[in-house]
């Protein structure tokens, strides 16, 4: 205890101690400090989850009112997870990659309940439910390669919207003048 740092817990040899030295800085992470990563992972990813259950009830219910693809929900979906990554996770490659696939998983939610939602107005709910096949025949020609094209931007906003927060502000002292 010579150098002011202690940690409480067992000693090397197995046996509680108070006090021991501890081999650690005073700013190493402590075990609880090593869960909030996991934590903050989870809340990222659980967010956007939610944000793509949400842009793709949203899509559906658009294309029922409107009759139309609503092909920028996709924007929404991709923005929505993007977000929560760049809030509760920025620089983690694994959680940006993972938004990025929630998000075409949103997408491909979202055309699946447009479709339905627009045979629900046009022919009610006992026609669909007996003709569940219509649904995954229509399914690729309602997709079409603009909808690849805005799943592909979506996905890659959600990938974005992190890495650009990661990045923050140039400040006008920063280490990359070379001229400070």
């Amino acid at each position: 205890m010579t150098d002011g740092q202690s940690t409480i817990g067992p000693s090397a040899a197995g046996t509680p101690a108070a006090h021991t030295p501890a081999a650690h800085t005073p700013a190493a992470h402590t075990p609880a400090d090593s869960a909030r990563p996991g934590r903050a992972s989870l809340t990222a990813i659980g967010l956007a989850v939610a944000a793509a259950l949400a842009g793709a009830l949203l899509w559906g219910l658009a294309a029922m009112l409107l009759d139309r693809q609503f092909l920028l929900a996709a924007l929404l979906i991709g923005g929505g997870a993007g977000y929560s990554v760049a809030r509760y996770r920025p620089a983690h490659w694994p959680t940006i990659g993972a938004a990025a696939a929630v998000t075409v998983c949103g997408c491909a939610l979202g055309t699946a309940l447009a479709i339905v939602f627009v045979l629900l107005r046009r022919h009610g709910l006992d026609s669909v439910m007996a003709n569940l096949d219509a649904v995954a025949r229509i399914y690729p020609r309602a997709v079409g390669w603009l909808g690849l094209v805005f799943w592909i931007a979506a996905a890659a906003l959600a990938a974005c919207i992190p890495l650009r927060r990661r990045r923050g502000p140039r400040t006008q002292h920063g280490g990359s003048d070379p001229d400070s």
